[in-house]
């Protein structure tokens, strides 16, 4: 993967049910950046996604370990905010950052992302868990932070159970069991 990836183009952000309507803004803490980055391994070649990035702080992070980050959000205020926030830390030049609704029926996750990082409530999880297995499957690595997705085997487990990484079992590591941090 080149330094710099051209995304102006991508047409995988619809806009449907949730375009336009309230979602809360709920703030992941710093150290569940850091640590999901280190346990899903991301690294230069890697295109790391934020579904629902909020102020993108996971994308910042994803960036500062080397990889392209892709913060999907249906605020554009908080987006705004997010490429501010990308370019006082340095790496604005690593993120990009577009409107999406994950509700809208034809979304599916970008075929470029390998890490996918979901700090969603467990409605959004539930909603979501066909395109997620689906990404899981052609060998993406899952991160998910407080919420989980119900009907999937963690690969790996950090922050007492707040961070659970997912992958394809031929992928898998072993079970990996609860680090603390």
């Amino acid at each position: 993967m080149g330094s710099t990836m051209d995304l102006s183009d991508v047409t995988f952000l619809p806009k449907a049910p949730y375009a336009g309507k309230f979602v809360p803004l709920i703030t992941c803490p710093q150290v569940a950046h850091e640590q999901a980055c280190a346990l899903a391994k991301v690294g230069p070649e890697d295109m790391a996604c934020d579904l629902g990035c909020g102020l993108g702080g996971w994308c910042i992070e994803a960036a500062k370990c080397g990889a392209h980050a892709l913060g999907l959000d249906i605020n554009l205020h908080h987006l705004r905010q997010a490429e501010a926030n990308a370019e006082l830390a340095g790496v604005a030049s690593m993120c990009t950052f577009r409107e999406c609704d994950f509700t809208a029926p034809s979304f599916e996750v970008p075929v470029e992302v390998t890490v996918l990082f979901a700090y969603l409530l467990p409605w959004a999880l539930e909603y979501l868990e066909p395109q997620l297995q689906r990404f899981v499957e052609r060998g993406g690595r899952l991160v998910s932070f407080q919420f989980h997705p119900v009907n999937f085997k963690a690969s790996k487990v950090s922050l007492f159970g707040a961070l659970k990484l997912y992958r394809s079992c031929s992928e898998s590591e072993g079970s990996g069991g609860d680090d603390a941090m």
